[in-house]
């Protein structure tokens, strides 16, 4: 806690998987749905510098078939601690089997996390990966792990996950991740929200990556953002794109 050494905040997802599940992935079959996982969010706290951690307490419990994952905690100056996640909803499409909601949510504490309030949900999130089998993918005639990928080859990316930041001097706090909304459903950008009130209302999202749009969609994809404050109150966003990928070489 920056206003306060003593104190520390850990927080974490824990996934649990029923029996169910286990034993029918153990028969070989993936993605299976409605047996009843869970993904809650964990939290700890020392208020003496580490010398003693409290017992593990559920922050949030999404109920079954359902996640959060991602918790990142930051601190305002004015004190409130807030936990961000990302709130995974599951829900049944008859056309399209499982399908999945990203929110961006969060918990606030105004008591240094000894309790948190009700959950506030900030802005929705819509990477590549609600359109496609992959968000990020490398379209070039290489050879894929997986063969029935070629020309989709799946990287790897941060597209189920976020990242925050605190105006330390005005407590404004700062949100991105990848969003295929800015181009048309064809790639990733970097999207950004901020909150001037402490996260209780958002910004509507605005594409910050300045990837050349003279590129291929692909050679645009923008991913795994991240997003700073300085003591000047600049904000900094840094992430990946695929601007310099060249086909002849053969690599992405």
């Amino acid at each position: 806690d920056p206003n306060d050494a003593d104190v520390v905040y850990a927080v974490w997802d824990r996934l649990r998987t029923a029996n169910g599940e286990i034993a029918s992935s153990e028969r070989g079959r993936e993605n299976v749905f409605g047996l009843g996982f869970k993904g809650p969010i964990l939290f700890t706290r020392t208020t003496d510098g580490g010398d003693t951690w409290e017992p593990a307490r559920e922050l949030y419990d999404p109920a079954a078939n359902n996640q959060t994952i991602g918790s990142q905690i930051v601190v305002r100056p004015q004190g409130t601690v807030i936990n961000f996640f990302n709130e995974i909803l599951n829900f049944r499409n008859s056309n399209h089997g499982p399908q999945f909601d990203f929110t961006l949510a969060l918990l606030r504490s105004d008591d240094q996390g000894a309790s948190f309030g009700r959950i506030v949900r900030a802005q929705k999130m819509f990477p590549m990966g609600f359109f496609r089998e992959d968000s990020v993918i490398d379209t070039e005639p290489v050879t894929c792990p997986d063969p029935t990928d070629q020309g989709a080859c799946p990287i790897r990316t941060g597209d189920i996950l976020f990242d925050v930041a605190v105006d330390r001097a005005n407590g404004t706090l700062y949100a991105v991740w990848q969003d295929a909304r800015f181009g048309g459903v064809t790639h990733d950008d970097i999207a950004l929200s901020r909150s001037t009130d402490g996260g209780t209302t958002w910004s509507s999202p605005i594409k910050v990556n300045r990837t050349p749009t003279t590129e291929p969609a692909n050679d645009q994809q923008a991913f795994t953002p991240s997003v700073h404050v300085t003591d000047d109150g600049t904000v900094v966003v840094t992430h990946y794109d695929f601007r310099n990928n060249t086909p002849d070489d053969g690599i992405l």
